[in-house]
């Protein structure tokens, strides 16, 4: 069995919000426990990150050695010094410039956002501060300088000191896309597409679910969720500005409906009726359950996919989804969502619309939904199982 240095800082956005990366992360370490190989692992954490609770009692109960930086850098010399054979990050980005000398590396990339989708016209939207218009302004003028600079790092990445580097894409658009840009220009190994595990952890009673979003303010049925509504990769201005239209413009269909976004919103909400929205905090993993279960659907309009978790987890709760188009969406919901354009607010209005004009349509999306995450959820424990071996044999594993 190979010694390993895992990544804990991983396991937490460096902000404390719920990020996609951060519970991949975590999926893999519980995985790695329950394999018994707590002996051979070792955990990096930089002194100035916050701890996920979770995380501290996994590593507390299974005896982790924690081994601590100031820098990301420090991983290197951490690994070099003390012989870990493998290494493993599962947000890898800060570890352009580290030096991990003979030891192989594993990295996982979710996703190629800042290269596929530098701006958007309405980023402005979302952070409206000086620095934060001068970005976007800068963004949108250059994006190609923008994009190249971003290549740069990437490839700075991919070709760091190392011994085996092996990249882990989250999705066959990830892998495909990361496969066009790296060319013969990388020291990598292979990149092997594995699906992220799932994030569901509890399913909710119609009762406690319904009981849950009352105490948020909301009336059961009677709202349309989003999440990550504070990040404009998520595109919440547009389906807030068309789905709050589309209210009062048919009123008699609507009545006494709300949106309710979790992570907060964009800071500027221009043509939007804001009396529609309930804006949520980032909430907890059983006050989202909640949410989703007791939506009259979820909608998800992203620009940008590396994989996706939210339209998976609302499957499983039975909330209908209506999903962007965009990128890796398709490949993770197939026929469990209805899409649209996320640029285009006539799609939207009328995917919602076919939901609330015939009742059996919710009802046959939420079936559809519900035995998509059931089917696609022997993938994601397979994975999972197959990238914890990957990780503690240094071997390839084959799917």
């Amino acid at each position: 069995m190979t010694s390993l240095l895992f990544d804990l800082s991983a396991t937490q956005h460096p902000k404390g919000s719920r990020h996609g990366g951060a519970e991949y992360a975590k999926a893999v370490l519980r995985a790695i426990l329950h394999m018994g190989a707590h002996q051979d692992i070792g955990g990096f954490v930089r002194d100035d990150w916050p701890e996920d609770p979770e995380v501290s009692l996994l590593t507390d109960q299974a005896g982790i050695k924690i081994l601590r930086g100031s820098s990301f850098e420090d991983a290197g010399a951490i690994a070099r010094e003390l012989g870990y054979e493998h290494f493993f990050s599962g947000v890898p980005y800060h570890f352009h410039s580290t030096d991990f000398g003979t030891t192989d590396i594993t990295l996982a990339l979710h996703g190629l956002r800042s290269i596929e989708l530098p701006s958007d016209i309405y980023e402005y939207l979302y952070r409206p501060t000086f620095s934060g218009i001068l970005k976007w302004i800068g963004k949108s003028l250059l994006t190609e300088h923008y994009k190249r600079v971003r290549l740069a790092e990437l490839h700075k990445l991919l070709n760091v000191k190392a011994g085996r580097i092996n990249i882990i894409s989250s999705s066959y658009h990830s892998s495909s896309v990361l496969y066009d840009i790296l060319g013969r220009n990388s020291s990598v190994s292979r990149v092997t597409c594995y699906c992220p595990p799932s994030a569901v952890q509890t399913l909710e009673t119609p009762s406690d679910a319904d009981k849950r979003v009352i105490e948020l303010g909301l009336d059961p049925r009677k709202y349309i969720l989003l999440v990550s509504g504070a990040r404009w990769e998520k595109n919440s201005y547009r389906a807030l500005r068309d789905l709050t239209s589309l209210f009062s413009e048919h009123p008699s269909i609507f009545a006494g409906f709300k949106i309710a976004v979790s992570g907060g919103l964009p800071t500027l909400l221009p043509q939007v009726d804001a009396s529609n929205i309930v804006g949520l905090p980032y909430v907890s993993v059983s006050d989202l359950a909640g949410l989703y279960a007791s939506s009259y659907c979820f909608v998800y309009p992203t620009l940008n996919e590396g994989f996706g978790y939210p339209p998976l987890e609302a499957m499983a709760h039975g909330a209908p989804v209506i999903c962007s188009s965009s990128t890796s969406t398709t490949e993770v919901c197939g026929k469990g969502a209805s899409y649209f354009d996320p640029r285009r607010g006539s799609e939207l209005r009328a995917r919602v619309l076919e939901l609330a004009l015939n009742p059996d349509r919710r009802l046959l999306w939420q079936e559809a939904g519900r035995a998509h995450e059931r089917a696609f959820r022997p993938l994601q424990e397979r994975d999972l199982l197959q990238v914890a071996h990957l990780l503690l044999a240094a071997k390839e594993v084959a799917l």
